[in-house]
């Protein structure tokens, strides 16, 4: 666990690999933003469908990806089912801001149980800082003797792990508006966004407040890019985040860390059981 820990703070997009196809539901969502966003050039179209002629500019070109978000003054959770080029299964993404955090988490269950996660929290978000500074990241798994308990490493500084689709989205540039949908019983914006990295590249936002309802990038070039992530639950409650642990400075390496074993309530999961069939 140490390895991996010491990979995420080289901001390596490496994930978990369990599995090497893509599965089916990723493969179909794809497909389907591909259709709604690119024409037959594989270049993206507006939300006419029509493609603008060269060197006409989108109405929302050049405006950053994460500048379509809610501002830090809003408190959300969304609940996402999550899948990535190794997926065989879908995880469970949680996306949470509130109290000057934002705070994502990967959660793997088993038997509606979590068994496996990593996390990262923005401490100091807020309007004109940049992303993750400053931040810790978290990886953590149960115990299987003690299953309410989890072995909990954390270090500071922007881990990458397994949000590195998303960072490289919400770091790239807005190219063109697309169709409209209807995600999680709300009507989403959407839009493709600018990164050569990308053969698809889609990010949906509720039309009203900018919550994030859906993100699909694919990468040929790098499968660890490959992340398709739907909305399966929004909440407008106030969000009371907090570290799960208290960081400390090594001695050795000067990086502040921290690593214990905790009841699995300290890690402030939802209830993600409700959401598997």
């Amino acid at each position: 666990m140490r390895a991996f820990m010491a990979r995420r703070l080289l901001c390596c997009p490496v994930r978990h690999a369990r599995a090497t196809l893509v599965g089916a539901g990723v493969v179909i969502a794809l497909v389907a933003l591909a259709a709604a966003g690119c024409g037959e050039n594989g270049a993206s179209s507006g939300a006419s469908g029509a493609t603008p002629p060269d060197g006409a500019a989108s109405p929302a070109a050049r405006q950053e990806v994460q500048a379509l978000l809610a501002p830090a003054d809003v408190s959300f959770e969304v609940i996402f089912k999550s899948w990535s080029a190794y997926s065989k299964e879908p995880d469970y993404f949680v996306w949470r801001q509130g109290n000057g955090r934002r705070r994502w988490d990967i959660v793997q269950l088993q038997g509606g149980q979590p068994v496996w996660g990593e996390l990262q929290i923005e401490t100091g978000f807020s309007p004109g800082v940049a992303m993750g500074n400053p931040s810790m990241g978290c990886m953590w798994y149960t115990l299987l003797s003690l299953p309410e308990q989890v072995d909990l490493e954390c270090s500071e500084g922007w881990g990458g792990g397994g949000f590195g689709a998303l960072v490289v989205a919400l770091f790239s540039f807005v190219k063109e508006r697309l169709p409209d949908q209807e995600i999680a019983g709300t009507t989403a914006s959407c839009y493709s966004f600018d990164d050569p990295r990308f053969t698809v590249a889609a990010l949906c936002v509720d039309s009203s407040e900018g919550i994030p309802l859906r993100l699909a990038a694919k990468s040929e070039a790098d499968p660890t890019l490959t992340q398709v992530m739907e909305a399966i639950s929004v909440s407008m409650t106030e969000q009371n985040l907090t570290v799960p642990l208290e960081l400390k400075k090594d001695p050795v390496t000067g990086i502040e860390q921290a690593k214990a074993i905790v009841p699995i309530s300290t890690l402030q999961l939802p209830d993600l059981s409700q959401f598997q069939q």
